[in-house]
């Protein structure tokens, strides 16, 4: 099997697993003509410090999404933005998943209009051009416009990054997957509630929807 990305513990039945049932290693190459960079819902109330959502290792992602981003840009490629966003009565049953979420709630965490949906200072601005996609629920496709956007850039790739990797990061990877977009997550530029889970969503990901590597890994592959 591939290498695993450092940090990254893998149950030895997994691994067994994929070799049982003849995993190629990899599952598919990275063509840097073909793929896009997913920065997912990297605003200040999931990552600030103390913010009404803020889960495990937050701004320690940062850098690594930040080195992407001018990746991509340098190579022209896409890198498309999501912010998760309710207003009015948009919010449905993740209102009562998500009490400290949405109008209703105490903290109006995830808000239209308020400095919580706004991304973080601490990543590269999105550019002019570049997609910046409001949505409602977990996956980046549902009723938004990403995948009419992906399949005119000619993307073929999504590179995963953002949080949290269990939900929204592991529900557009899902949805992408069977929109036939080759998966990849970049490990150390996605976090979760906590390391439990973000470990879990990445195993996941790799025995069901594609790929799950770091950042150096990508940059290396994509650069040769």
């Amino acid at each position: 099997m591939e290498k695993w990305p450092k940090g990254l513990s893998v149950p030895p039945a997994v691994a067994e697993f994929l070799q049982a049932v003849g995993r190629r290693d990899p599952v598919f190459d990275l063509v840097m003509s073909e793929c896009a960079l997913l920065v997912i819902d990297m605003q200040n109330d999931f990552i600030l410090p103390g913010a009404p959502l803020e889960g495990w290792n937050c701004m320690a992602i940062v850098p690594n999404i930040a080195e992407l981003v001018r990746f991509f840009r340098i190579k022209e490629q896409p890198v498309i933005w999501t912010k998760h966003v309710h207003q009015m009565n948009d919010i449905g049953l993740l209102g009562p998943m998500w009490p400290a979420t949405g109008p209703d709630s105490p903290t109006k965490a995830l808000v239209k209009g308020t400095p919580g949906v706004e991304i973080i200072a601490d990543l590269p601005a999105p550019a002019p051009g570049e997609l910046v996609i409001e949505k409602r629920r977990y996956s980046a496709f549902f009723q938004t416009d990403l995948e009419l956007n992906l399949r005119t850039l000619g993307v073929r790739t999504l590179l995963i990054t953002g949080v949290n990797t269990n939900i929204c990061c592991e529900s557009t990877a899902r949805d992408g997957f069977m929109r036939d977009f080759q998966i990849m997550s970049v490990a150390d530029a996605q976090t979760s509630i906590t390391k439990e889970l973000h470990d879990a969503a990445l195993i996941s990901t790799m025995v069901t929807f594609g790929r799950v590597a770091d950042t150096q890994q990508v940059i290396s592959e994509l650069g040769a």
